[in-house]
């Protein structure tokens, strides 16, 4: 009998060990998911995850669970992209009071997920059209498609992005022709494609 009862002292005191070793802040982490209830997925891979909820949308490591707010950026209308550790994002500035007449656009962000690192010289840049998609490559390298809003001066959805490493972002498609917003995509490697409306298309390296 006493040995029995050594063995149950043993053993709780074993697993009070265990407990101990799952601490607030261990029991913390271990709640921390990627997939909170009442989220939309707005852009996903093996690496990371963005997600709307409640009107704002955000972006979260998966191994970690280390979730970064995406300053500016509405689930409802922007568009967003991952690549390798970086995400790209669109965003819509605030209305200015002082300029009612300020046409709609778009502000494009690229950022470094783990250190929340962006390059402050070229973003975020502020466009004078509205983004339709947004691509970003493993090394932060960034391409859009973006539409001038009505009454402005421009006629045709665009293609502009990152072809040199430190320069502003260039335009790569035709002034001439409109190409399809949709259909901007990463077709292998470094280099992006898209398809004008007359069915012909377009590709571009990027840095």
């Amino acid at each position: 009998m006493i040995r029995n009862r050594t063995r149950t002292r043993l053993a709780l005191a074993a697993l009070a060990t265990l407990a101990a070793s799952f601490g607030p802040a261990a029991l913390a982490q271990a709640k921390q998911t990627c997939t909170p209830s009442h989220s939309t997925t707005l852009a996903s891979d093996s690496y990371a995850r963005v997600y709307g909820r409640h009107g704002n949308a955000y972006v979260c490591i998966r191994a970690s669970g280390k979730t970064s707010l995406l300053q500016g950026a509405s689930p409802a209308g922007d568009h967003f992209a991952l690549g390798g550790t970086y995400v790209g994002w669109s965003s819509s500035p605030a209305p200015d009071p002082s300029n009612p007449s300020a046409l709609p656009h778009s502000i494009v962000t690229v950022m470094h997920i783990p250190d929340h690192r962006v390059n402050d010289r070229w973003y975020p840049a502020e466009l004078n059209e509205t983004v339709d998609k947004i691509v970003v490559l493993s090394d932060g390298a960034a391409a859009w498609a973006m539409t001038p809003p009505p009454g402005s001066d421009g006629a045709f959805t665009e293609i502009q992005g990152t072809d040199r490493a430190g320069h502003p972002a260039d335009q790569f498609s035709d002034d001439h022709a409109d190409v399809v917003g949709s259909s901007l995509h990463i077709l292998a490697g470094k280099t992006i494609a898209w398809r004008y409306a007359d069915g012909t298309t377009g590709t571009q390296t990027l840095f």
